[in-house]
């Protein structure tokens, strides 16, 4: 039997990349945490710095608006990146090798946040 036989009757176990699942959830915290650190400041900089908020006013409008901000336009992102940007059908039979590519790219993502 070749390789591509032995692909093609390969069945997938949920339970055997709950790992991937649970990196990503860490993944996604990291990245957050960048996109706090690298936004947020630069919002609130200018008020708080002309003293026209306090730090934790700015603060708290910052939480406010950030968290806004992603529950109503964070499924517009979500889409363009679908439909726009990558072809979700090519892992249609492959799921693992999308978890593991996305997972791969939110480390990245906030990496690079957190070093610019």
């Amino acid at each position: 039997m070749d390789y591509d036989a032995r692909m093609l009757e390969a069945t997938y176990e949920p339970k055997d990349y709950l790992w991937i699942v649970v990196v990503g959830g860490f993944l996604a915290v990291f990245c957050s945490y960048g996109i706090g650190a690298n936004d947020v400041a630069n919002a609130f900089a200018t008020s708080v710095g002309a003293k026209t908020l306090s730090v934790k006013h700015a603060v708290i409008l910052a939480a406010i608006f950030e968290f806004g901000g992603a529950v109503l336009l964070g499924s517009h992102v979500t889409k363009t990146i679908r439909k726009g940007i990558a072809d979700i059908d090519c892992f249609i039979d492959d799921g693992p090798v999308l978890m593991y590519g996305m997972s791969c790219v939110i480390f990245c993502t906030g990496l690079w946040l957190l070093l610019a």
